[in-house]
């Protein structure tokens, strides 16, 4: 925050605050597929126009981010998965509104469908469950 170009002390700080308040609610809400940034802001207290702000500070889509870290929980769901998981399961547990949209999202994320992690996950008894590639950052490290 600027006043007459000059830095207001604790701007920083104020925004970090807001940074792990919304990292914690999103972390917390994630499997929920109506999480949406007017929720999100709604429950940290501050504007939606705000929160786009915060992430745009950080060069990341507050969406992609939410979908990333849905992906990500979800290959480490699919890659611990027992006989009884399905994908729909986590699907849903993961916040996609459907088996389809974690496919298509993780098919592009991945480069393999999570039926195909969970096959090999259930034959191979022991998969990396953490998820392929760069871990998906918290929005205080973008």
């Amino acid at each position: 925050m600027t006043q007459h170009g000059r830095r207001f002390p604790g701007a920083r700080s104020v925004r970090c605050a807001h940074v792990l308040r919304i990292e914690a609610y999103v972390q917390q809400s994630l499997a929920d597929p109506e999480l949406s940034p007017r929720r999100i802001a709604q429950a940290c207290g501050i504007s939606t126009r705000y929160l786009h702000l915060l992430f745009k500070e950080r060069n990341v889509s507050l969406s992609h981010w939410i979908r990333d870290l849905r992906l990500q929980r979800a290959y480490e769901a699919l890659a611990r998965g027992d006989k009884s998981t399905t994908v729909a399961q986590v699907a849903y547990a993961t916040g996609f509104s459907d088996q389809s949209k974690l496919t298509h999202a993780f098919r592009r994320k991945f480069g393999q469908v999570p039926s195909d992690l969970l096959r090999t996950a259930r034959t191979a008894g022991e998969y990396p469950v953490v998820a392929p590639g760069p871990r998906v950052k918290t929005v205080e490290e973008s």
